[in-house]
Order: structure tokens, then C-alpha cells, then sequence
């Protein structure tokens, strides 16, 4: 090791000539060491640095853009960040509480005061346990519409569940007048309790129940009773009463009709035999429920 004292350099008490580089000493204690690796206290203007040397300082001051590959090291006391226009970053961890104007993900996600938005087309996913996860997608018709969640214990069922009820139709009548009239043994007479239904869904069942009352004359008489849907006999001969008195005549049936068009179900009423006239009051309900399937 050489030592060299010099009194011709401005600041500089001593030079020391290391085995790859030349330390500075100024009569503060500082040290600039030039060589391999550049360290000390540097200020003023440092030009010509070429090479890979590692520079380590306590403060940089710069007025313009400063580009590396990576920085690294403590953020605790990283200031002027809120005076930039874009932060950018791969990966971003936060221990404590960030707050933000809006946050946003791409162009599809917003969360700001108002609650989080998604653009149009898109979904909120809400993910399982495991692979399972469930999506919340806006109603394409216009106007603001409300999901609403129970608050008390229980799981949310979805609408198209297997045996939950789709739609309820009915049509009830209370005259007293007689509405159909069945004089053959072999023809159904169909009319006075029908209505229409649209499945949403081809899979669904169409649950048929009729509540009303009958009576023949001529003495006493058999009857038949059958659901029809867009009058073709869908169960076949469902009730058959005997007797001339009035009679509550209860149906039931679980159709299957694989569509999702209109459809009209009614009630029909027929004669064991040629003779007599039957009736089915028009006093009674015909109720037309869609179970999914």
C-alpha cells in the first residue's frame, strides 16, 4: 500500500493506492474510492463512468429520469409518489390501508365509493372451495334492478332447481250456468275450463290440478273426465263418477309436453253411454303449475 500526501488538490489531503484502485481522503474522513468499485461521498457532477462498477451512496439527487433494471431496498421513507401520473408495477403487496379514488382492473373492473362496477357483458365470479364457482351477471333489459340476499341462515336456491315452481296460471269460474254438455260415449266435450302456459324450459313438467263440480241427467249415468292440451287427451279417462246428483269432481295430472310454445290445457268431459246429458258446471278452478325438472 502507497500512501501519497498531495497539496496541490483542491479537498484532497491524501491519496492511498489500493492493489484495483485509488482512495481519496479529504479532511472530513470522507473517502472516494475509485477502481473496481466506486464508493464514498460523491457530489458535483460524476461523468465517464463506464464498465459495470458498483456505486453506493447516501443520497441521490436527480432532476430527470433515473432508469434501471430493478431498484431494491427499504420504500419506509419513499416520498412524491402522489405527485407522479402512473405507478406501475408487476406486484403490488400492501400490509396495512391503502386508499384510493378508484381502483381499477383493466377496463372491465371499477371499485370507488359507489361500489364495484363491471362493464358491460362482464360478471362478477365468485369462487368455491374447490374448482366450483357461481357468476353474477346484470340483466340485459334497462333499468336498475336489486339482488337481494336473505339474512338469516339458509343457502340461496337458484330458480330452475328440480321441483321448484316455475310460473302458476289459473282460471276459476263461479256461475252457475252449465258450461259443457257430453252426449257421446266415445267424444270428449272440452271448453269451459282451459287456459294457456309457456314453459321456459323444454325439460319442464306442467302439473295440472281441476276442482269443480258435474252432474248428468237421464238417471243415473256414468261420466268420464281427461286434461287436454291443444285438444289432444293427454292423461286418458282420469275420473269416472256414476249417478244423476252433483258431484265435486277433482283432477289431477303431471304432463310432460317437451316445449317451450304456448300451450292450452282444458278440461274434458265425456258420456259412459248414449243417453242423458252431462254437465260440467261452470263453478270450479283449473290450476296449471310449471315444475322444473
Amino acid at each position: 500500500m502507497a500512501v501519497v500526501n498531495v497539496n496541490g488538490i483542491s479537498g484532497i489531503n491524501s491519496i492511498t493506492a489500493q492493489s484495483n484502485a485509488l482512495d481519496f481522503y479529504n479532511s472530513a474522513g470522507d473517502t472516494l474510492s475509485i477502481g473496481a468499485n466506486l464508493t464514498g461521498n460523491v457530489t458535483g457532477n460524476a461523468t465517464g463512468l463506464s464498465g459495470t462498477p458498483n456505486i453506493t451512496v447516501n443520497q441521490i439527487n436527480a432532476s430527470g429520469v433515473i432508469t434501471a433494471t430493478s431498484f431494491s431496498g427499504s420504500g419506509a421513507n419513499l416520498t412524491g409518489i402522489a405527485a407522479t401520473t402512473d405507478v406501475r408495477t408487476n406486484s403490488l403487496v400492501v400490509s396495512g390501508v391503502s386508499t384510493v379514488t378508484d381502483l381499477r382492473v383493466g377496463t372491465a373492473v371499477t371499485a370507488n365509493s359507489n361500489g364495484i362496477q363491471v362493464g358491460a357483458g362482464k360478471s362478477v365470479r365468485i369462487f368455491g372451495s374447490t374448482s366450483g364457482f357461481s357468476d353474477i351477471i346484470a340483466s340485459s333489459a334497462a333499468g336498475a334492478s336489486e339482488l337481494l340476499l336473505p339474512n338469516t341462515s339458509g343457502t340461496l336456491d337458484r330458480l330452475n332447481r328440480a321441483g321448484n315452481v316455475l310460473q302458476v296460471v289459473s282460471t276459476s269460474k263461479t256461475s252457475s250456468a252449465t258450461e259443457i254438455a257430453a252426449i257421446s260415449s266415445t267424444s270428449f266435450t272440452t271448453g269451459g275450463f282451459s287456459t294457456n302456459i309457456t314453459p321456459t324450459s323444454a325439460s319442464s313438467k306442467i302439473f295440472l290440478q281441476f276442482n269443480g263440480i258435474s252432474y248428468n241427467t237421464g238417471g243415473t249415468q256414468y261420466r268420464f273426465f281427461a286434461f287436454f292440451k291443444n285438444s289432444t287427451n293427454v292423461s286418458g279417462n282420469l275420473v269416472l263418477l256414476t249417478g244423476s246428483d252433483y258431484t265435486t269432481t277433482c283432477l289431477s295430472f303431471l304432463d310432460s309436453p317437451a316445449s317451450t310454445s304456448a300451450l292450452t290445457y282444458s278440461v274434458g268431459i265425456a258420456g259412459y253411454a248414449a243417453s242423458g246429458t252431462h254437465y260440467l258446471i261452470q263453478s270450479g278452478t283449473l290450476t296449471i303449475m310449471e315444475i322444473a325438472a
